[in-house]
């Protein structure tokens, strides 16, 4: 898989990976921070995303993990390897990450065992929270970057310790798996949480912050008044309904 860059604001970009999207953030001093690197062995569509926007590895400063799923966080391990980068969770992910803890068992619905099942039967090996050194342990309000410009923004309810980022200049947020765009084209409330009320006032809280534009943790970004339709989700009401096209290249 190659990597497919997206422009989504000026200085970010969307990497659709294996199974997920990654985020890469162009910091005012010229770094990049990785966001969500994705599945094991996706650090090569990174770099390859890197290499099309004129950086390399040796240009991240740091990785960041909205939540500990091996679909985010997979590569997080072997990209940190590459570019020497250090990695960031929240708090509380930090310690499944590293091993000091069991990862949370999601609080499944009826109609969310299913394919819950399917995913731990075809690839058992996802279902484990990867291992990788967690030397940033993040906290809501936490800057990411050295200009401050891309803040997190706690969200618990997908994981304990999920975060999203906020780019203020930008109105933009990237919500981790708080929020996706599904198979059908259609946003919705992310699926696999340890508490899905909690995640739902998250959602809330995002579209507290009047977001024009929101990466999701999988499929197509929200674009234009996405607070609207996070606001919606948070509800649990159907968002409405505007083109969503992808962002051009």
């Amino acid at each position: 898989m190659t990597a497919d860059v997206q422009a989504m604001a000026d200085g970010l970009w969307r990497v659709p990976t294996s199974a997920s999207n990654a985020y890469l953030w162009r910091t005012r001093t010229g770094g990049f921070v990785v966001v969500d690197p994705g599945l094991y062995g996706d650090e090569t569509i990174v770099q390859d995303a890197l290499v099309s926007l004129g950086a390399t590895a040796a240009d991240v400063r740091t990785i960041v993990l909205t939540h500990f799923h091996s679909d985010h966080a997979g590569a997080a391990a072997a990209l940190a390897g590459i570019t020497g980068a250090p990695i960031g969770a929240g708090f509380r992910d930090a310690a499944v990450l590293r091993g000091d803890v069991p990862r949370p068992l999601p609080d499944l619905t009826a109609a969310e065992r299913p394919l819950y099942d399917l995913i731990a039967a075809a690839h058992p090996e996802n279902m484990e929270a990867p291992r990788c050194t967690v030397s940033l342990e993040l906290e809501h309000g936490d800057p990411v970057d050295d200009d401050g410009d891309m803040v997190v923004h706690a969200v618990t309810g997908h994981t304990w310790g999920s975060i999203a980022l906020h780019l203020p200049r930008q109105a933009v947020v990237l919500t981790g798996d708080i929020a996706i765009t599904g198979h059908d084209g259609a946003p919705a409330p992310g699926p696999f949480n340890v508490d899905r009320v909690r995640a739902r006032r998250a959602l809330a809280r995002l579209a507290a912050l009047k977001p024009r534009v929101a990466g999701l943790g999988h499929g197509a970004p929200l674009l234009g008044d996405a607070h609207e339709t996070l606001a919606a989700l948070a509800g649990g009401t159907p968002p409405p309904q505007r083109p969503r096209a992808d962002p051009p290249p």
